[in-house]
């Protein structure tokens, strides 16, 4: 990822988290949890140092049933 495509995915992501947490789908977490290691390679950018810990929290979370 470049610094462009870096910030373009942490806009996108921000966007997603607003409304992941009404959503409960294994498949969704398991994408997230790609997106956390993809950018966990570029922790020390502000914009992912910013979104890595509710991206984390997100990707770890069940909503209940």
């Amino acid at each position: 990822l470049g610094a462009n495509d870096v910030d373009r995915a942490c806009a996108t992501l921000r966007d997603l988290l607003r409304v992941a947490p009404g959503l409960d789908s294994a498949t969704l977490r398991t994408d997230l949890r790609g997106c956390v290691r993809a950018l966990s390679r570029h922790r020390r950018q502000p914009a992912v140092a910013e979104l890595l810990p509710a991206l984390s929290r997100q990707a770890s979370r069940r909503t209940a049933a």
